[in-house]
Parts: C-alpha cells; structure tokens; sequence
C-alpha cells in the first residue's frame, strides 16, 4: 500500500508538472496527490496497526515502512500545493 501512495503521490507531481496549465490536469493531481495518497497511508496504517497486535508480527521491515510512509505523505503535500498554485493561477486568469 506505501508502495501505491507513494507512485500515486508521483504520478500527481509528474502529471502536475508536465501538463498542470490546465483546471482539469491540476484538479486530478491535486485529487492524486491529496485525498488518494493519504487515503492509501491512512489504510496502510490501519492494517499495521492490526497486524502489531498479532503474535507473529515481525519487525523486519519497519525502517523501509516508515521511509515510505514520510516520502508518500511528502510527496503527495508537495502535489497539492503545485496543483493549488496551478488550480490558483487558472482561476486568476478569468477561467
């Protein structure tokens, strides 16, 4: 699921920036980038947070966990502020 938040909170800036001139482009990286990126983290969270409570939880891999779940939660506030300013500047322009 980190993987997924964190290549949807990517695609969001790629999108935002290569075609982010338009409402429709910045509105759906701004959707990628905000609602579904930290809809992606909060389930992750929630199924961890179950498995911690089981007897067989390993350990293993909590460092490469948290680095993703910074980055995606990152990245994702990055898109939404780029596709703000972009979804701002439109609208600033007379539609």
């Amino acid at each position: 699921m980190l993987y997924t938040a964190t290549l949807t909170a990517a695609i969001a800036i790629a999108l935002v920036l290569i075609a982010g001139g338009t409402a429709p482009v910045a509105g759906v990286a701004w959707l990628l980038g905000g609602p579904v990126t930290i809809g992606l983290t909060a389930t992750f969270q929630r199924v961890d947070t179950k498995r911690r409570t089981q007897l067989g939880y390993s350990m293993g891999r909590v460092l490469l966990a948290r680095i993703l779940y910074v980055g995606a939660l990152t990245l994702g506030m990055i898109a939404v502020i780029v596709a703000a300013i972009n979804l701002a500047l439109w609208a600033g322009r007379g539609f």
